[in-house]
């Protein structure tokens, strides 16, 4: 009579008849009764189970649960329904394990750490910091204040009182968003390399905090084994009334390249003190006028002091041309007034006609007015050069215009009302209008600000601020306010047209930008967190983001 066999959770495996074999329904075989021969196969059983069919191809037809020593990889398995799954094996001890294969995993007691083998050695798992060593080298993701994720190492110490990061290694520069890392809130800004707590945003002085490198760096060693209270510092020299520059030798101070080509120094010998011109002919005096410090107002050769030289003052060494203490009548050629410090030159001057002229220097191809002031000077095709200074009556006709040295550092003056009358156009070579604002620190040309801070405007860390003011300009093509400062405390911001801009973020041309969370920079325009008021201007220029920071065209 056959008899039916039953698995663990009461469902039929399957129906054995008298003196037969099943050996396919499962990896064993099972034996009806009045079987000759069924004690072999008992045993057979007992070995297959005893071994848990260890080969190194699994068994035919299992059934779940069923465990399988897979011989090819080392490892105890077990048939869960549609797979055999690896049963991993974990090694416990202070030693790492020897004879272990891929995929095991080792409890070291000592650290109390977990490790898995990923064929070739040990990886850690965890946990990072050990509660025995209490220093670990964590490699981990940080995010930075413009939602970029990045990539560093952090050295942690950790004991009862405190765990701390001491040092953090990154390849790439950003400002750490503190409050996604509470662990990185003592670093204002990570750096390329290795930063330290505490260490200042801008010059990077770790001090206050208390952590140093310590120890010797190679490159410092250029600077000679001296302390640093040994060098002379610029701001020493600042001091006119506590301190002064003294140079021990009659060489002096040369000045300029290859070699030299001003010398400021002493002849002993002769009891003098000399300026040189090492290499050339001539010294130039320069001297800021209209706002320009390179204006040069003369320049000398071959001169000498000749204290008995009618007017007094420097004979040039030019026929009619002296360095006068005062100023003269150009038309006569006779010293006037001795109040100010004038070089003068003895007329060339075809073609003028006036009524009334009163200068320092005339060269003249042609000029018609009614009345000259100051100093005027045209040279061939009839030029109005600008280092003319005073006023004409009459109508001027000439081709071009043009401050002395005829660069846009070159500046002139235009004073009055002035209009543009029918026909005519005013063109510029750069290409924004921009406008002095007061500000409270030096900001350099791309620079975002807003308006605010104790002056007029700022700096802001804030995204999307709706009180922006605009860009930096360094190159505006029309300046208004001009006189309210100069670039350091009063810098142009561009009010309409084209100029560069800081910016982070991946920025698609044609995109709104708004103020970013890094200080002085514009992102991309984000209509789910930014409002429309905060939009400054639009990008010219695509740039794809990534590591550091940059410069594109933009129009406001």
């Amino acid at each position: 009579m056959p008899y039916i066999l039953y698995k663990s959770n009461g469902q039929k495996l399957a129906t054995i008849s008298d003196g037969s074999v099943d050996r396919t329904t499962t990896s064993l075989s099972f034996v009806g009764k009045n079987y000759a021969g069924y004690g072999e196969i008992l045993n057979e059983n007992l070995v297959k189970l005893l071994e848990n069919f260890s080969n190194a191809t699994s068994p035919s037809s299992p059934v779940i649960g069923q465990l399988w020593y897979d011989t090819s990889q080392k490892k105890l398995t077990v048939y869960d329904g549609s797979r055999f799954r690896a049963m991993t094996n974990v090694d416990l001890g202070s030693a790492r394990p020897n004879g272990s294969v891929r995929g095991d995993l080792w409890f070291n007691e000592y650290e109390q750490k977990l490790y898995f083998n990923n064929g070739t050695r040990y990886v850690l798992i965890g946990p990072q910091i050990s509660e025995f060593t209490g220093v670990t080298i964590e490699a981990s993701s940080a995010v930075s204040n413009d939602d970029l994720e990045k990539f560093v190492l952090k050295a942690t110490i950790a004991d009862d009182l405190k765990r701390e990061v001491v040092a953090v290694l990154s390849r790439d520069q950003f400002i750490p968003y503190a409050a996604d890392d509470l662990a990185l809130q003592n670093f204002p800004s990570i750096k390329q390399g290795i930063s330290l707590p505490g260490a200042d945003l801008t010059t990077g002085k770790s001090w206050d905090s208390g952590y140093y490198f310590w120890g010797t760096a190679a490159h410092t060693l250029r600077l000679g084994e001296y302390a640093a209270n040994e060098y002379l510092l610029a701001q020493t020299f600042n001091d006119a009334i506590n301190y002064g520059l003294t140079i021990p030798n009659d060489a002096g101070v040369v000045i300029g390249a290859p070699i030299g080509m001003l010398q400021i120094h002493s002849d002993n010998a002769s009891q003098e003190g000399k300026i040189t011109v090492v290499n050339g002919n001539k010294l130039s005096f320069n001297t800021n006028v209209f706002g320009n410090p390179n204006t040069n107002i003369f320049y000398i050769e071959n001169f000498q002091i000749k204290p008995n030289t009618a007017y007094g003052g420097v004979d040039l060494g030019v026929s009619g041309a002296r360095f006068a203490y005062g100023w003269i009548n150009t038309v006569t050629s006779q010293l006037i007034n001795v109040d100010n410090v004038s070089i003068y030159q003895k007329l060339t001057t075809p073609n003028i006609s006036n009524t009334n002229l009163s200068t320092t220097n005339v060269i003249a191809t042609t000029i018609t007015a009614t009345t000259f002031i100051g100093s005027f000077k045209t040279g061939t095709g009839g030029n109005f050069l600008g280092d003319t200074v005073g006023k004409h009556t009459g109508n001027i006709e000439t081709s071009l215009i043009e401050a002395t040295g005829g660069t846009n550092t070159s500046f002139g003056q235009i004073r009055g009302a002035w209009k543009l009358i029918s026909n005519s156009t005013l063109e510029a070579t750069f290409a924004d209008l921009a406008e002095r604002y007061y500000a409270d620190s030096i900001y350099d040309e791309g620079t975002v600000l807003v308006i605010g801070g104790p002056n007029e405007v700022t700096i802001t860390n804030v995204r999307g601020n709706v009180a922006v003011a605009g860009i930096v300009s360094n190159n505006p093509a029309f300046k208004m306010n001009s006189d309210a400062g100069n670039n350091d405390t009063h810098p142009y911001i561009a009010l309409k047209g084209r100029v560069p801009c800081k910016v982070v973020g991946i920025i698609s041309k044609g995109d709104l930008l708004v103020t970013a969370q890094t200080p002085g920079f514009g992102t991309a325009f984000n209509d789910q967190i930014d409002s429309p008021n905060a939009v400054f201007g639009t990008a010219l220029e695509d740039y794809p983001g990534g590591n550091g920071f940059g410069i594109i065209e933009v129009k406001v």
